[in-house]
Protein backbone atom coordinates (compact mmCIF):
# COMPACT_ATOMS: atom_id res chain seq x y z
CA UNK A 1 0.00 0.00 0.00
CA UNK A 2 1.28 3.43 -0.96
CA UNK A 3 0.17 6.89 0.08
CA UNK A 4 -1.11 9.52 -2.34
CA UNK A 5 -1.48 13.20 -1.56
CA UNK A 6 -4.63 14.87 -2.81
CA UNK A 7 -5.71 18.50 -2.91
CA UNK A 8 -8.85 19.36 -0.94
CA UNK A 9 -10.83 19.74 -4.19
CA UNK A 10 -9.95 16.15 -5.08
CA UNK A 11 -10.89 14.91 -1.60
CA UNK A 12 -14.25 16.64 -1.84
CA UNK A 13 -14.88 15.09 -5.28
CA UNK A 14 -13.98 11.63 -3.90
CA UNK A 15 -16.33 11.97 -0.93
CA UNK A 16 -19.16 13.15 -3.17
CA UNK A 17 -18.47 10.19 -5.50
CA UNK A 18 -17.67 12.51 -8.42
CA UNK A 19 -14.07 11.30 -8.73
CA UNK A 20 -13.14 7.82 -9.92
CA UNK A 21 -9.74 8.43 -11.57
CA UNK A 22 -6.36 9.54 -10.27
CA UNK A 23 -3.63 10.84 -12.58
CA UNK A 24 0.03 11.57 -12.13
CA UNK A 25 2.98 12.29 -14.42
CA UNK A 26 5.07 9.36 -15.65
CA UNK A 27 8.76 9.98 -16.27
CA UNK A 28 9.97 8.66 -19.60
CA UNK A 29 13.65 7.72 -19.67
CA UNK A 30 14.06 8.20 -23.44
CA UNK A 31 11.21 10.57 -24.36
CA UNK A 32 9.88 8.16 -26.94
CA UNK A 33 6.35 7.36 -28.03
CA UNK A 34 4.24 5.77 -25.28
CA UNK A 35 1.56 3.15 -25.75
CA UNK A 36 -0.36 0.92 -23.35
CA UNK A 37 0.99 -2.57 -22.73
CA UNK A 38 -0.52 -5.46 -20.82
CA UNK A 39 -1.43 -5.55 -17.12
CA UNK A 40 -1.03 -1.83 -16.55
CA UNK A 41 2.38 -1.44 -18.16
CA UNK A 42 3.41 1.11 -20.77
CA UNK A 43 5.64 0.56 -23.76
CA UNK A 44 8.03 3.32 -24.75
CA UNK A 45 9.28 3.13 -28.36
CA UNK A 46 12.33 5.26 -29.16
CA UNK A 47 15.29 5.50 -31.51
CA UNK A 48 18.66 4.81 -29.89
CA UNK A 49 20.89 7.88 -30.47
CA UNK A 50 24.07 5.78 -30.84
CA UNK A 51 22.87 2.95 -33.08
CA UNK A 52 19.84 4.48 -34.81
CA UNK A 53 17.89 1.32 -33.95
CA UNK A 54 14.27 1.36 -32.81
CA UNK A 55 14.09 0.09 -29.24
CA UNK A 56 11.36 -0.56 -26.72
CA UNK A 57 11.21 -0.17 -22.94
CA UNK A 58 8.51 -1.63 -20.74
CA UNK A 59 7.60 0.90 -18.06
CA UNK A 60 5.82 -0.18 -14.90
CA UNK A 61 3.64 2.25 -13.02
CA UNK A 62 5.81 3.47 -10.11
CA UNK A 63 2.77 4.16 -7.94
CA UNK A 64 0.90 0.86 -7.96
CA UNK A 65 -0.12 -2.31 -9.75
CA UNK A 66 -3.63 -3.39 -10.63
CA UNK A 67 -5.21 -4.71 -7.42
CA UNK A 68 -3.08 -2.57 -5.08
CA UNK A 69 -4.63 -0.27 -2.49
CA UNK A 70 -3.68 3.39 -2.18
CA UNK A 71 -4.37 5.38 0.97
CA UNK A 72 -5.06 9.09 0.75
CA UNK A 73 -3.20 11.73 2.75
CA UNK A 74 -5.25 14.85 3.41
CA UNK A 75 -5.27 17.85 5.81
CA UNK A 76 -6.14 16.48 9.25
CA UNK A 77 -6.09 17.23 12.95
CA UNK A 78 -5.55 14.62 15.68
CA UNK A 79 -6.93 15.31 19.15
CA UNK A 80 -6.52 13.23 22.26
CA UNK A 81 -9.83 11.62 23.11
CA UNK A 82 -10.47 11.49 26.85
CA UNK A 83 -12.77 8.73 27.98
CA UNK A 84 -12.12 8.92 31.71
CA UNK A 85 -14.29 6.67 33.77
CA UNK A 86 -14.18 6.12 37.52
CA UNK A 87 -10.52 5.74 38.49
CA UNK A 88 -9.23 4.83 35.00
CA UNK A 89 -8.33 7.24 32.22
CA UNK A 90 -7.72 6.16 28.66
CA UNK A 91 -6.02 9.22 27.20
CA UNK A 92 -4.12 7.53 24.38
CA UNK A 93 -7.04 7.28 21.95
CA UNK A 94 -7.20 9.85 19.14
CA UNK A 95 -10.12 11.51 17.42
CA UNK A 96 -9.12 12.62 13.90
CA UNK A 97 -10.88 15.55 12.23
CA UNK A 98 -10.54 16.29 8.51
CA UNK A 99 -10.54 19.61 6.68
CA UNK A 100 -13.00 18.33 4.06
CA UNK A 101 -16.41 17.21 5.32
CA UNK A 102 -17.63 17.05 8.88
CA UNK A 103 -16.38 13.53 9.42
CA UNK A 104 -14.34 12.39 12.41
CA UNK A 105 -12.55 9.11 12.94
CA UNK A 106 -12.03 7.55 16.36
CA UNK A 107 -8.74 5.63 16.55
CA UNK A 108 -8.05 3.34 19.48
CA UNK A 109 -4.63 3.50 21.11
CA UNK A 110 -4.17 -0.13 20.00
CA UNK A 111 -4.21 1.01 16.35
CA UNK A 112 -1.64 3.76 16.88
CA UNK A 113 2.08 2.86 16.85
CA UNK A 114 3.78 3.37 20.20
CA UNK A 115 6.45 5.62 18.69
CA UNK A 116 3.91 8.04 17.15
CA UNK A 117 3.95 11.61 18.44
CA UNK A 118 2.08 14.74 17.47
CA UNK A 119 3.77 16.12 14.32
CA UNK A 120 5.74 19.28 14.96
CA UNK A 121 6.14 22.00 12.35
CA UNK A 122 3.35 20.73 10.09
CA UNK A 123 0.57 22.92 11.46
CA UNK A 124 -1.31 25.06 8.94
CA UNK A 125 -2.22 28.12 11.00
CA UNK A 126 -4.62 29.47 8.38
CA UNK A 127 -7.01 26.53 8.51
CA UNK A 128 -6.18 24.96 11.88
CA UNK A 129 -5.25 21.58 10.40
CA UNK A 130 -2.02 19.69 9.85
CA UNK A 131 -0.58 19.40 6.36
CA UNK A 132 -1.39 16.15 4.57
CA UNK A 133 2.30 15.18 4.40
CA UNK A 134 2.25 14.50 8.15
CA UNK A 135 -0.72 12.10 8.02
CA UNK A 136 0.11 8.51 9.03
CA UNK A 137 -1.75 5.59 7.49
CA UNK A 138 -3.72 4.86 10.68
CA UNK A 139 -5.36 8.31 10.43
CA UNK A 140 -6.48 7.91 6.82
CA UNK A 141 -10.16 7.46 6.07
CA UNK A 142 -9.93 6.98 2.30
CA UNK A 143 -8.51 3.84 0.69
CA UNK A 144 -8.62 3.36 -3.09
CA UNK A 145 -8.41 0.07 -4.98
CA UNK A 146 -6.48 0.23 -8.29
CA UNK A 147 -8.73 -1.32 -10.95
CA UNK A 148 -7.02 -0.17 -14.11
CA UNK A 149 -3.81 1.57 -15.20
CA UNK A 150 -3.33 3.28 -18.53
CA UNK A 151 -0.92 5.74 -20.06
CA UNK A 152 -1.94 8.72 -22.16
CA UNK A 153 -0.70 12.13 -23.12
CA UNK A 154 -2.18 14.95 -21.05
CA UNK A 155 -3.83 16.55 -24.08
CA UNK A 156 -5.61 13.26 -24.85
CA UNK A 157 -7.96 13.65 -21.88
CA UNK A 158 -11.59 13.66 -22.99
CA UNK A 159 -14.71 15.07 -21.34
CA UNK A 160 -15.64 11.74 -19.73
CA UNK A 161 -12.19 11.40 -18.17
CA UNK A 162 -12.30 15.02 -16.93
CA UNK A 163 -15.61 14.31 -15.22
CA UNK A 164 -14.19 11.06 -13.73
CA UNK A 165 -11.33 13.20 -12.38
CA UNK A 166 -13.94 15.15 -10.41
CA UNK A 167 -14.09 18.27 -12.57
CA UNK A 168 -17.55 19.80 -12.40
CA UNK A 169 -18.81 21.43 -15.59
CA UNK A 170 -20.25 24.93 -15.42
CA UNK A 171 -23.41 25.39 -17.48
CA UNK A 172 -23.73 28.96 -18.71
CA UNK A 173 -27.08 30.71 -19.21
CA UNK A 174 -26.60 30.19 -22.94
CA UNK A 175 -26.52 26.43 -22.34
CA UNK A 176 -22.80 26.28 -23.15
CA UNK A 177 -20.82 23.82 -21.02
CA UNK A 178 -17.38 24.89 -19.76
CA UNK A 179 -14.95 23.60 -17.20
CA UNK A 180 -13.23 25.75 -14.56
CA UNK A 181 -9.56 26.61 -14.98
CA UNK A 182 -8.20 24.99 -11.81
CA UNK A 183 -4.61 25.93 -12.63
CA UNK A 184 -5.45 29.64 -12.54
CA UNK A 185 -6.32 29.39 -8.81
CA UNK A 186 -2.94 28.00 -7.69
Amino acid sequence: EKAVHMHVDMIEALLKKRKSQYRFALKQPNRGKISNGENGTAIETYIDAETGETKKNILNCPLAKIGDTLWVKEPWFPKVFHSCCMDACDCADIRVSYLVGNEQLYVSEWDIPENWSFPKGSFNANKGYLFSASMPKWASRIFLKVKNIRVEQLWEINEGDAIAEGVEPIIWKTGECRYPDYLARH
